[in-house]
This record gives C-alpha cells, structure tokens and sequence, in this order.
C-alpha cells in the first residue's frame, strides 16, 4: 500500500474531501495538521516511509531529501516551491507539483482590500472611532491612480481584473512579454524603473529566486514616490525588510501592506514598529474555497501521479 503523508496545514479540519479521495484510491494516509516548523530530523522521520507529500511551507533541502529514497512526489499545496530544493528532488527522481490556478482569486482579492484600506483610510477612521473621536480624514481613492503590477502571472491578472474595475492604471513588468494579454488585461508594460518611480501602488507578484531576493531595497525604495505604497503578498525576502522600515520612517513611501516575511511565523519585525505599516499572518490564500481547492487538486495529483507509473 502506498504511502500519503499530509504535512500542509487546515487539510481535513476544513475538508475531508482530499484524505477520503486518497484513501478511496488505495493510500494510507497519515496527517500532520498543526502547523510549525519541522527541524530536518523531524521532516526525516515522518516522511521516511512516504511515497507522497501534500507539503506546505517546510523546508526540502538536499539533506532532506537524499534521506528519503521512497519518496516519489511532492505535492505542494500552493504555487511558491522555494522550500523545495528543486535541483536535489530531480537528481533524487522525485517530482515536484504545485496548485498553480487556484491562489489568484483569493491573493487578488487581498490586494485589492489593502488598496482599499489605505485609499479610504478605513483603518484610521475605525481607529479615532474606537477612540471616541468623530473625524475624518479627506482621501484620494483609488480612481485614477497607477497600480504598478511587478511580474505578470495568474495573481496579477486577476489583481488586474479587479483594479481596471476601480478604475485604475495598470502598469506592468515581467520577464517574457505577451502583447495580447498586456492588451486584454488593459496593462502597460513599462521598464522597472519607470514603474516603481510612477506607481501609486506596487503589488510584487513574483517567485522567491536568486534574481529577485532583495529586488526592493533601499535604492528602490528612494525612487518610489513619497505617496506610494508597497504591497508585498508573494515572499518575505523579495524585500529587504530593515530597508523597508526605514522607507516607512523616513517618509520616502507612504505605507506598506505585507503579508509574508523573511521567517514565518513571524512574531519580531522591524516593520512592527512602524505605525505606517499593516501587517498580516500570511493569508493571501487563506480561504475556505481556496484551501479546499488547493487540497482537493493535490490529491488528484498524487492518484494520477502514481496511477501514471503504475
């Protein structure tokens, strides 16, 4: 009987579906549902004698991997793999898959709350509410105002979606250029450097690689505009986070809205001290349907993966 081991957190405590479907095809299903941080050791020892992995965050490095020979599949419930040593699963013949289509509806609607947020001030006003105070405070809104979309995958073009319904600008930058969709998601392309010195909205929609580690940092961040706002919903160490608090304390941009962070879970940060800063446990793809989705497909993954090699 082959093996299943389900380490991805909020499995079977939001839906069943995914275990009973594994289970149904013949797999001896194992879960781990608290999320936390596995020590190597610990990672090791629950997945020595696992065919399959539903993974979420923990870390598969080479030391890792090599110490599991049975292993065959990663299935990743998500779309970011940098936990994932890709070149070590490849030499070990272990594939890798994730939920690609399923988190950008959910990371969209995110960004745009954020947008939101800041352009009326929502959490100021409830704020001096709280406080006994009757003020307001006159806001710009978001018509008319540039959202600067960095990488162009699925999260950006539904964020695109929903911004063009606002009434935002769409500017975008991203590796391979395609003009039609540029064309059918109302987007223009522009260099990076026209883009973070024109956006009143950045939104880093990006994979956590070699290339983009650091891409925000502290000479970025002087070429934004001192009105713009920075939204981070992809990886924590795409921005360099002591650089960013001194961004917000300095006044050279106006807010940040960050959702990840360079060690998760996260509960010390220099952005914490920085009232110009929202911060949010990493909960772009932290919905019902989302997760269900993303649970159900990983399972498929896994029946077809090994009715495959049968």
């Amino acid at each position: 009987m082959k093996k299943a081991i389900i380490l991805a957190c909020n499995v079977s405590e939001v839906d069943n579906q995914a275990k009973q479907n594994l289970e149904k095809a013949g797999f001896d299903v194992k879960e781990y549902p608290v999320e936390r941080k596995y020590t190597p050791e610990e990672l090791v020892e629950i997945l020595r004698d696992a065919d399959a992995v539903i993974a979420g965050l923990e870390k598969y490095t080479r030391e890792v991997l090599e110490q599991l020979p049975r292993l065959k599949l990663i299935a990743r419930r998500g779309v970011g793999i940098d936990n994932i040593d890709l070149t070590a699963a490849n030499e070990h013949h272990i594939t890798v898959t994730r939920t690609e289509g399923y988190v950008g509806p959910a990371v969209a609607e995110l960004i745009m709350a954020y947008i939101l947020d800041h352009a009326r001030q929502l959490s100021f006003h409830n704020e001096i509410m709280k406080n006994g105070n009757w003020s307001r405070i006159l806001t710009e809104g978001v018509k008319g105002k540039s959202l600067g979309l960095v990488g162009f995958g699925s999260i950006s073009k539904e964020t695109a979606v929903r911004a063009h319904a606002f009434g935002m600008n769409l500017l975008c930058y991203y590796r391979h250029r395609d003009l039609d969709i540029e064309e059918q998601y109302h987007a223009m392309y522009t260099d990076f450097d026209t883009l973070i010195s024109t956006s009143d909205y950045i939104a880093i929609n990006v994979p956590m690689t070699e290339a983009t580690k650091n891409m925000f940092h502290a000479a970025v961040f002087q070429s934004m505009k001192p009105s713009s706002v920075l939204i981070n919903t992809a990886r924590g160490g795409i921005v360099h986070t002591a650089d960013l608090a001194n961004a917000l304390k300095n006044g050279q941009i106006s807010a940040a809205y960050i959702d990840v962070f360079d060690q998760e879970p996260c509960t010390s940060s220099p952005l914490h001290s920085c009232n110009n800063a929202l911060l949010t446990p990493h909960i772009g793809t932290f919905t019902r349907d989302t997760f269900i989705s993303m649970n159900n497909r990983c399972a498929e993954q896994i029946i077809e993966f090994f009715n495959d090699t049968v």
